[in-house]
């Protein structure tokens, strides 16, 4: 197995009728292909647009958002709200936006699909941690404008990535008449994996110079010093990874940043002035959000006079004194009586296995004794039972707490069940 990063989230994420100027800020490089007769060109000084004789530049625009896509290879564009999501790993979370997709894209089957995301700043600042402090960052940059190779930390990419960026080469400031942001070549992964063909991809992050909009590319690239897939890394892991994967890193960005930038498929060029050709006045219609689910949930017994929280996103069923809370690797059986009662059926047998005390604890002031019933060092199911039945009056309120591992016979509670299985034991109160 690869070695695996850790992965710092958030520290570490149309169209107008002709191209936007490109005007390069202080201490950045040429857009690519601006000395080339036979590519994109950009004049500053005259405010010349970056164009491709041979492959008119297309305007398509939608609902307050404008671009110009470079047209020929790239081209095909449509814009289309979407909705925000709340609720899920960091990665997944994001305001309402406006995506840009293209019909046709000279790259296929890579691992990042080409498109173009476009956020109001303020969803964004709403929105919980990392998220708020994205833009802001971005501000500052963009504003301050460091020279791009003296940044220790990588520069925030929107989505969120589930994972780390390993390289970054061709950075550049890049500023269009409603637009200005970063670009660069990168490489994201969860493993120290070289970068290839397959997976590195063009991106642009930038705001609009109003201050309104957060607009974030990621658009596959190739280039051919890159080999086109992840090439056999038995020999390449052999090795220790962490010590060697710097070498190649300073080595692969210094390749890329001497490669021309018209070697890239798209040309860099073409891609820079697509994004500077970006113009935002308000963003298309999105669907509505699915509601975030609830963090937690709770079940209250109003006859009993309990209640307990579980997973917001478990789903519950309910029978004569007892509840089922089943998330994905775990069901949680609670049954409940006063002392003078029968226990309601149903619980089911034990599996085989060796049932041995773990712990004790106390639900809502009666003492519980926690056993696991193990088998091969493994537990398979948790219980909770009243310590000392015959100390309980025959009004007192009982509670028996069964956890079984979902799967196969094989299956068992990892610690992260266990856990929530003690946070949902502890969450039990009384009621009246």
């Amino acid at each position: 197995m690869f070695r695996r990063l850790t992965v710092v989230l958030g520290a570490v994420a149309l169209v107008l009728a002709a191209c936007g100027t490109i005007r390069i800020e202080p201490g950045t490089v040429p857009p690519a292909g601006a000395a080339e007769d036979d590519g994109p060109v950009a004049d500053e000084d005259a405010g010349g647009v970056a164009t491709n004789e041979d492959t008119p530049p297309t305007a398509e625009a939608a609902d307050g958002v404008s671009l110009t896509a470079p047209g020929g290879s790239v081209d095909g564009v449509r814009i289309t709200g979407q909705p925000a999501v709340y609720d899920g790993p960091p990665w997944g979370v994001q305001p309402e936006h406006a995506l840009v997709t293209f019909d046709t894209y000279p790259l296929a089957g890579t691992l990042h699909h080409p498109g173009i995301r476009i956020y109001r700043v303020s969803d964004l600042l709403a929105m919980g941690e990392p998220l708020p402090s994205i833009p802001t960052r971005l501000q500052t940059l963009l504003d301050q404008q460091p020279a791009l190779e003296s940044i220790s930390e990588p520069i925030d990419l929107l989505p969120i990535q589930n994972a780390a960026q390993l390289l970054a080469a061709q950075m550049a400031y890049i500023r269009g008449e409603h637009v200005r942001g970063v670009r660069m070549v990168t490489h994201y992964a969860q493993a120290y994996i070289p970068a290839t063909n397959h997976d590195t991809f063009y991106t642009f992050q930038g705001i609009t110079t109003d201050g309104l909009y957060y607009i974030s590319a990621i658009l596959p690239v190739s280039n051919p010093a890159l080999p086109p897939t992840t090439p056999d890394l038995t020999n390449w892991l052999a090795e220790p990874v962490e010590e060697t994967f710097a070498a190649y890193v300073e080595e692969t960005q210094a390749m890329l940043n001497a490669a021309d930038p018209a070697s890239f498929t798209p040309a860099l060029a073409d891609l820079d002035a697509m994004m500077t050709s970006i113009r935002v006045d308000g963003l298309p219609d999105a669907p509505p959000a699915t509601p975030a689910t609830p963090a937690t949930a709770t079940y209250t017994s109003e006859a009993y006079g309990f209640a307990f929280d579980y997973p917001g996103e478990w789903a519950l069923s309910e029978g004569p004194n007892a509840v089922n809370v089943t998330g994905e690797t775990m069901q949680v059986t609670v049954m409940y009586r006063l002392a003078g009662d029968a226990w309601p059926g149903g619980s089911g047998g034990l599996p085989a296995g060796e049932l041995v005390d773990t712990d004790a604890t106390s639900v809502m002031g009666v003492p519980m004794r926690v056993q696991h019933l193990m088998r091969d060092g493994l537990p398979r199911v948790a219980l909770y039972t009243v310590a000392d039945p015959t100390a309980q009056s025959s009004d007192s309120l009982e509670v028996f707490v069964r956890a079984d591992a979902l799967g196969d016979a094989d299956s068992w509670l990892t610690p992260d069940d266990l856990t929530t299985l003690a946070d949902i034991v502890r969450s039990f109160r009384r009621t009246n």
